[in-house]
């Protein structure tokens, strides 16, 4: 499985603390489920939340998937709104089986988004105008983020128990820039502040599932997937400047102060993930996730007073009319729905943010093939917190398509 993805541009300005935004650990088909996927198993797509998922791979096949998505931030505060949005290339997806019950996947997916631009100016209007002071320009502005690239097994090591690992490798960097431009007396100090946070390195998740077979081709599917605390090489600098409107000493250009650490340590949580799916085969799935991350105990510059534990509850189905149908297309459509709650992994002004989502989605085969097919998912996530607490709230609608291309290996041609 491979997948890669670039810079996302939706402005949210809670991607200025900790790691930015972390994206969601799921496939588009998870998406469309409300982001379920720890106990999911399927032979024509990946679930790379939880390897053990990869020995459910067909002994001949092999699956590729491209994806895009679509983004729209529409941003409150006690006093303006704002809108955003951003079209980007998702992911590539490879996955194959090694041998019969035991499959590989590789991928690079999006960690963490840490894009943002804000910017305002303090006019006499504004509350917080100091006539000493006069008009100030002040501007926040991030880029840049986190990838993920992993390398993945898993085997079924009994009839009914399969176990998996994924090798991991974590790399980018954010940067951040807050200026403060006074207008109005040349005698005073403009100010810029510039940082940056790169990370690199090497982690490991596994998985385990375990099924459940009942009568009439139904079963239930059990899964556990963790990812242990880990840490990372990182550099961290930040940057100090002002200057004045005259351009001689002693008002020239300055730097006031110089931080660089160049082999620090970036420690990130152990995350815990429980989930169940009651399954029908070609017919039906109904899943549901839990999530725990200690980031109590994470460990990133300059924001550790902004990091807290998160838990996160997630359900989602998907139904199939009729998967083998001759006579109806809208039959062999897999028609997916879901949503998720969870607190997100800032706490800003003595109050976590939290967010909450709805989904929906749909598996559109392509052309008479079974198993390829165009995935389709729409997403609505609230992010935020109480306006009158300094926060600010979130409408994110998102849509994403990915085609799900499956096909056979080594098979010979009967007919030309």
């Amino acid at each position: 499985m491979l997948q890669i993805n670039g810079q996302k541009f939706v402005n949210s300005p809670y991607s200025r603390f900790g790691l930015g935004m972390i994206e969601p650990t799921a496939s588009f088909r998870s998406a469309a489920m409300g982001g379920v996927s720890v106990a999911l198993r399927n032979n024509v797509s990946v679930t790379y939340a939880n390897p053990a998922s990869y020995s459910s791979f067909d002994t001949i096949s092999f699956v590729f998937d491209i994806g895009l998505d679509y983004s729209s931030n529409h941003l409150k505060t006690s006093t303006s709104k704002h809108t955003s949005d951003d079209f980007n290339f998702d992911h590539i997806i490879i996955s194959f089986p090694l041998s019969k019950r035991w499959g590989f996947a590789f991928g690079v997916v999006p960690y963490s988004n840490g894009y943002y631009s804000l910017g305002t100016t303090i006019t006499p209007l504004d509350p917080l105008y100091d006539p000493a002071i006069g008009t100030v320009n002040v501007g926040h502005t991030g880029s840049g983020g986190y990838t993920r690239t992993f390398f993945g097994t898993g085997l079924a090591v009994a009839k009914n128990l399969s176990l998996g690992l994924n090798v991991n490798v974590l790399f980018g960097e954010i940067n951040r820039s807050n200026g403060y431009y006074f207008q109005s007396d040349p005698v005073l100090f403009s100010s810029q502040y510039e940082e940056n946070i790169a990370i690199s390195g090497i982690y490991f998740d596994g998985g385990l599932q375990y099924q459940l077979f009942l009568k009439d081709k139904k079963y239930l599917n059990f899964g556990l997937a963790y990812t242990p605390r880990h840490k990372f090489s990182s550099s961290y600098s930040n940057i100090f400047l002002r200057e004045s409107y005259y351009n001689y000493p002693p008002y020239s250009p300055d730097t006031v102060s110089i931080v660089d650490i160049p082999d620090g340590n970036v420690t990130l949580p152990q995350s815990v993930s429980l989930g169940v799916s009651y399954n029908i085969t070609d017919k039906f799935t109904a899943s549901v996730d839990y999530v725990y991350t200690d980031w109590n105990n994470a460990k990133i510059y300059g924001t550790e007073d902004y990091l807290t534990s998160t838990h996160s509850l997630s359900a989602g189905a998907e139904y199939i009319p009729k998967k083998f149908s001759n006579i109806s297309f809208f039959d062999r459509i897999e028609y997916r729905l879901g949503g998720r709650i969870s607190g997100n992994y800032l706490i800003i002004n003595n109050e976590q943010v939290k967010e909450y989502g709805i989904t929906f989605g749909v598996g559109i085969p392509l052309g008479r093939a079974v198993w390829s097919k165009l995935n389709v998912f729409f997403d609505y996530t609230n992010r935020g917190g109480t306006l009158v607490n300094g926060l600010h709230k979130e409408d994110i609608y998102s849509v994403g398509l990915s085609f799900n291309l499956y096909d056979y290996w080594f098979v010979k041609r009967k007919y030309d």
